[in-house]
């Protein structure tokens, strides 16, 4: 990959690539780019969203992802779009994409993918649960793309469907992310608000690791 920068010559970059924010999620901004006269557009559309353009090199293959939940990879899952690639109509649209949970791979290299994935995982200092996204090409390469670290909750996310391979049922898997987020070690509590009727503490409004919190008391 390359970031874009004023000047950069069409020439350095082959194609079909993909073009996308460098700080986005949810594949706002991102194009399949084919041609060189199509580039331009594709960068400034990705401005859009931010400053930072990354330009990749497009690899062909199954997209597949592994959910990590407490330094352990839950079964691969499988994306099939309707579309050319995983865009947010695709993400977010019922029935537009199918999913494959266990994906469809070899024992060996599944695990081997699995074993990657908390590597990385760890070796980025990620906490708590995330989610880790790679291409599998047709000689069996498998390329990373980048790590979701608040993966989405929605009736057509990833993280669910993997859970729900794992045996876990949605609610099982929030309570299990909760519990994570308030046994982290060194947590730093923000609070913001309380409420005291007779010398008594009667709730408690705080924040923790990016949870928000109302604890009744």
């Amino acid at each position: 990959w390359v970031e874009f920068e004023e000047g950069l010559e069409i020439t350095e970059v082959s194609f079909p690539c993909i073009v996308k924010p460098n700080a986005q999620g949810s594949t706002f901004g991102l194009s399949y780019v084919e041609k060189a006269k199509d580039l331009i557009p594709a960068v400034k559309n990705s401005q859009k969203f931010d400053k930072s353009t990354l330009i990749e090199e497009y690899i062909s293959g199954k997209e597949i992802t592994v959910g990590i939940i407490q330094e352990s990879p839950m079964p691969i899952v499988e994306i099939l779009p309707k579309n050319k690639i995983y865009d947010y109509k695709c993400k977010y649209t019922a029935g537009m994409s199918e999913y494959n949970c266990p994906a469809d791979i070899k024992k060996g290299l599944s695990e081997k993918i699995m074993s990657d994935s908390v590597k990385i995982f760890k070796l980025l200092g990620c906490k708590g649960y995330g989610r880790i996204d790679f291409i599998l090409d047709k000689n069996e390469n498998y390329y990373f793309l980048e790590i979701n670290t608040l993966p989405g909750m929605t009736s057509t996310s990833l993280l669910p469907i993997a859970a729900k391979a794992q045996g876990l049922s949605f609610d099982e898997l929030v309570k299990k992310i909760i519990d994570l987020g308030l046994n982290v070690e060194n947590i730093k509590w923000i609070f913001m608000n309380k409420k005291i009727v007779n010398n008594k503490l009667l709730f408690v409004n705080c924040e923790a690791v990016g949870l928000t919190l109302n604890i009744h008391v």
